[in-house]
């Protein structure tokens, strides 16, 4: 596949779109407090941002509750820091599972490192196959990304088999990157979190955004928690100066104080995605894969996207994830209001009358 030609969700630019489903972003948008934290920046930006990010930091370390054994390191959006760490790594055979998030691969191999893929299996729900990834470990293999929900999949991996997985990868030396940028959105995401273990297992790293859970993937802002002084020290070396933009840094520190945000959104998601999964087996899937995040892998007719495109909704099509084909789409979880629209258009595609 030519990297050139991949397409993340909410490429909306160019067309008019009305819904836009295909981002798994907060339902809410972005808490006001960051908003208006945003703005304030913009009058202060004749003067460069904070360098080592230190009141972003702090924050994160209050919120996160990590000591000071554990080194938080703040980027341009995850993904600069995906690439980061791929530079930091010394090349070598990296490991992934298919279907997942595109920029892993990108990375690596932008890094010199060679990929090899686990795929996950449809007849399984595309639950991480433990024992299989564990065997594929060896002293040769230099990296591992796994997210944690899975996307395009919304699976979860348990914290028994994340200790098991970081395990190995100490006794190979094999860094680990847990992915846990879609966490957040889950009501037991504390028990599942492998952000407690990182002084534990010095090859771990633990990645998070406000892009998606904060519902601000235009400011551009994640961050990396590692025990690893030495990988930390490595990274800084990968990373420019000022990449946290001044908006960006005073939005997310008030982020992480806004209160009641995160609960509101559990409440949200939950009760608005076991309606949407009804709504998609009645009226276009005819499999809903189930999963934990803030959005659905299904499978419908070919030609949804572009359907639904002729109404002003956009979706994800995921026939370019690896693993997946033609038929695959991802789609988010809104607020009622946005998803009563949909049920129309979704009840009229099929030829249906929304409610009967």
């Amino acid at each position: 596949m030519d990297m050139k030609d991949y397409v993340h969700g909410g490429d909306r630019y160019g067309r008019e779109i009305e819904l836009d489903y295909s981002i798994n972003i907060n339902p809410l948008g972005m808490p006001e407090e960051s908003r208006q934290a945003a703005i304030k920046a913009i009058l202060l930006s004749d003067c460069y941002p904070d360098p080592y990010c230190r009141e972003l930091i702090q924050g994160i370390r209050d919120f996160e509750g990590t000591t000071d054994q554990t080194e938080v390191l703040t980027g341009n959006g995850a993904a600069e820091l995906i690439y980061a760490l791929c530079r930091a790594v010394p090349a070598g055979r990296a490991l992934l599972t298919a279907p997942s998030f595109q920029e892993y691969e990108n990375a690596l191999e932008a890094a010199d490192h060679s990929c090899e893929l686990l795929y996950l299996k449809e007849e399984n729900d595309f639950i991480l196959p433990l024992q299989e990834l564990l065997l594929k470990i060896t002293e040769e293999t230099s990296l591992v990304f796994l997210c944690n929900p899975g996307n395009p999949t919304g699976t979860v991996t348990g914290k028994a088999e994340l200790v098991r997985l970081a395990e190995r990868c100490e006794e190979t030396k094999t860094f680990l990157c847990v992915d846990e940028c879609f966490l957040p959105f889950l009501p037991g995401e504390p028990a599942l979190s492998m952000k407690g273990e990182t002084v534990r297992f010095p090859h771990l790293a633990v990645l998070r955004a406000f892009t998606k859970v904060y519902g601000m993937p235009g400011l551009r802002l994640g961050y990396l928690m590692t025990g690893n002084r030495e990988l930390a020290g490595r990274l800084k070396e990968k990373l420019p100066p000022w990449n946290v933009s001044l908006p960006a840094q005073l939005a997310g520190a008030a982020a992480l104080k806004a209160e009641g945000y995160l609960e509101k959104t559990r409440e949200l998601i939950r009760g608005e995605k076991e309606k949407l999964v009804s709504l998609l087996l009645e009226t276009v899937a005819d499999r809903v894969y189930p999963g934990s995040a803030n959005f659905l892998l299904f499978h419908g007719r070919e030609g949804l996207k572009e359907a639904l495109l002729d109404r002003k909704i956009m979706i994800r099509d995921c026939s370019n994830f690896k693993g997946l084909s033609r038929g695959y789409y991802r789609i988010c979880i809104r607020t009622q209001e946005e998803n009563e629209r949909l049920k129309e258009i979704l009840y009229s595609l099929a030829g249906k009358e929304a409610g009967k």
